[in-house]
């Protein structure tokens, strides 16, 4: 059995990877790694908000799960803690799958989001996730589906949150890429205002073993846009990957 594991964008919960995760295959057993603060899930002190933090609490999951070795796509800020991974666990993992990442991170925007979500809280950036989460074709074809995962970013604990855009700025993981040989997929929306594809493609290219696709007509929450294209993209990835061990 393979095991994925699948870490959520910030400020969504597990539900967002529900629609990818039932196009995987039944042979892959999928296990959610929520980010703390959205739902149910607590928020952790400052010191637990970093990515090599979220990073090491991936690994307690798979450790609980009594799994040594496993792949883990992640989506936003979970890529990032792919990365990390990838950078500093190589021996537990098959492979990682970055979508919605890249090369480049704005460091001077997500300070001033975090200084902003601690001032005004989550609504102001709730009013405005639509239009950067998704397509209007999708906003029109499942407004049901964007406008729940929306609310769930309304009713994020905004102190996580912004001590997540914080770890977001803060991470520098770009320089020793070049070491990292684990295998890697990254893959971009085609419309993804936030992480647009030249840059997932300008990560593809600084990771040894890195591969890059992009989803057609698909914005930053890809794998909820456009669940069977992406489902389809980690399905063949993790059976290259499998194959040539």
């Amino acid at each position: 059995m393979t095991t994925l594991l699948l870490g959520p964008a910030l400020g969504t919960g597990p539900t967002m990877w529900q629609r990818a995760a039932e196009h995987l295959p039944a042979g892959v057993r999928t296990v959610v790694v929520p980010l703390p603060g959205t739902g149910e899930h607590p928020s952790r002190s400052a010191d637990a908000m970093t990515i090599t933090a979220l990073a090491d609490g991936v690994l307690r999951r798979a450790d609980a799960e009594e799994v040594e070795r496993f792949h883990f796509a992640g989506v936003s800020l979970s890529g990032l803690i792919a990365i990390e991974l990838a950078r500093r666990h190589p021996d537990r993992m098959a492979s990682v799958v970055v979508i919605s990442a890249g090369a480049t991170i704005a460091r001077s925007m997500w300070l001033a989001r975090a200084a902003r979500v601690h001032r005004e809280g989550m609504a102001w950036l709730a009013a405005a996730a639509a239009g950067r989460w998704f397509g209007l074709t999708f906003l029109s074809s499942a407004p049901q589906v964007a406008q729940g995962l929306i609310a769930g970013l309304a009713t994020a604990d905004p102190g996580a949150y912004s001590a997540l855009c914080s770890a977001i700025a803060q991470f520098e993981p770009m320089d020793d890429l070049a070491q990292t040989h684990v295998p890697a997929l990254v893959i971009n929306g085609e419309r993804d205002i936030a992480a647009p594809p030249e840059d997932g493609a300008a990560l593809a290219a600084l990771l040894p073993r890195g591969e890059f696709r992009v989803i057609p007509d698909a914005a930053h929450l890809c794998p909820v846009e456009r669940p069977v294209d992406v489902a389809k993209q980690i399905t063949d990835f993790l059976h290259r990957v499998e194959q040539a061990c």
